[in-house]
């Protein structure tokens, strides 16, 4: 294949690319000043958006990359990753703006691993997407200028990628070892020929870097120190693409461990997918910073996903993207407010919430919506993602683990409304400051109350959005 048809198979991950080149090759020049980063980085994503929209599923190279509807609603998840980092990044005052090119750069490299890990079927070739995904990831964490503890967590971060990345080289030099082969789509065809103890130490193995990402047990200590410590666009954005990418992974990687029974090995993603739920909501009764909370819930709701994944012989594909759709819609509507009612205060303890019902009371109703549709309160869209798991719990007479899930619900909210109950909670009235902060937001209030209609008509009428998902 030539590359002028490389290119026309790939046009978005093309323009990534190209635009990661250009963004550095800039960088060191004087006349950058002159050009807004952030404004040709939204460029960049609307090409992408319209390139996703344009190509439809092919497969080349011999199947070494595979397109697929799947991956085709993955990258517009990390296009929207990517977008809910523009907005935020264009109201903060948290990285230098001098930096803007290196910044934006390293985004879209970020990004561009994402791109190729949904349609990569060759093991080595993951790997190396989710190292593109990650090391970016460890300077921006670091760019806070606000945070002295920045260095540390993104120092921790680091630490723990190497040794998940370690984990799956050696897993994947198992893999070819055993099985002669990296593709991943022969993966369960060959299974039967492996001892099952060993196949089960090779799979968890080689999922520790994909359990790294999306802040799975026992990989997930590094998420509420990064959480905090990130510029709250860095933040946003690790809450939605990072973590999309490695769901969307998971499900291409299982969409057919049914060859033959593995038991054993769907247990220890249930056990993961349990663990993640309770030991975060768990762990989230003690914090007392927004920011760590949203780090503890982003993993109770891996957690819920990663176990209607272990059951996707049961399961469409449909319903997982919709609960990650709508888990990516809450946390886009949530960082949204947190930017507009932390101002330029960058105060993200629960006391920094105070009077906000008051001072910013259309905020706060919003933010407080958003909260709620996070617990899986009925009527939110949050209810509607959820319902649909429980639902095929009961279908699979798993009645234990429903009570289970049920209960993590409980604790969750308990940390939920402690936030809500500082919105409420009366303090002083809005300074002059303050009001000419809001002036200034216009434009991300107008994306926060576009999702924010978007979460409220997928709360109440949904089925447009799982009929428009076709995998």
């Amino acid at each position: 294949m030539n590359a002028l048809a490389l290119i026309a198979n790939f046009p978005a991950q093309t323009v990534l690319c190209l635009s990661i080149l250009i963004f550095f090759i800039i960088s060191p020049f004087s006349f950058r000043k002159k050009i807004s980063a952030s404004f040709c980085f939204l460029v960049v994503l609307v090409i992408g958006f319209i390139c996703e929209l344009c190509i439809g599923p092919r497969s080349v190279h011999n199947g070494l990359l595979q397109v697929t509807p799947l991956s085709h609603y993955g990258n517009l998840l990390f296009l929207a990753g990517g977008f809910l980092f523009y907005i935020l990044y264009r109201t903060s005052d948290e990285v230098y703006k001098q930096d803007g090119w290196e910044i934006m750069g390293l985004v879209l490299t970020s990004m561009f691993g994402m791109f190729v890990l949904v349609i990569a079927n060759d093991l080595l070739l993951a790997i190396i997407a989710l190292e593109m995904i990650a090391v970016p990831a460890y300077f921006l964490v670091a760019m806070n200028q606000k945070e002295k503890a920045a260095s540390e967590a993104a120092m921790k971060y680091a630490l723990f990628g190497a040794f998940a990345t370690s984990m799956t080289l050696y897993g994947a030099s198992l893999f070819f070892g055993l099985l002669h082969t990296m593709r991943i789509d022969e993966f369960w065809q060959h299974a039967s020929e492996v001892e099952l103890s060993l196949f089960t130490l090779v799979l968890c193995l080689l999922l520790s870097s994909v359990l790294f990402k999306i802040s799975a047990m026992p990989f997930h200590f590094w998420t509420p120190d990064v959480y905090e410590t990130a510029p709250l666009s860095i933040t946003g954005f690790l809450a939605i693409a990072p973590k999309a990418a490695g769901l969307v992974f998971l499900m291409r990687f299982f969409s057919s461990y049914s060859a033959f029974s593995f038991d054993r090995v769907i247990w220890i993603l249930c056990f993961i997918a349990l663990g993640n739920v309770i030991i975060s909501n768990l762990l989230a009764l003690r914090q007392k910073n927004i920011k760590r909370v949203l780090a503890y819930s982003s993993m109770s709701h891996v957690g819920w996903i990663l176990l209607a994944i272990s059951l996707h012989g049961i399961m469409e594909n449909q319903t997982i993207l919709f609960y990650i759709i709508i888990y990516s819609l809450m946390n886009f509507v949530v960082f949204c407010a947190i930017e507009i009612l932390c101002g330029k205060e960058r105060n993200y303890s629960f006391e920094s919430l105070q009077g906000k019902m008051y001072s910013s009371p259309r905020v706060a109703v919003i933010f407080s919506v958003a909260l709620f549709s996070l617990i899986g309160i009925p009527l939110t869209a949050g209810f509607v993602a959820k319902f649909y798991l429980l639902k095929l719990l009961l279908q699979s007479n798993l009645e234990w683990m429903i009570i289970i899930m049920a209960i993590s619900m409980v604790i969750s909210a308990f940390y939920y409304i402690r936030i809500f109950a500082c919105l409420i909670k009366e303090d002083l009235q809005p300074t002059e400051e303050q009001v000419k902060v809001k002036r200034v937001y216009i434009p991300l209030y107008s994306v926060l109350t576009v999702s924010f209609a978007l979460l409220l008509i997928l709360g109440i009428y949904w089925i447009p959005l799982q009929m428009a998902i076709h995998i």
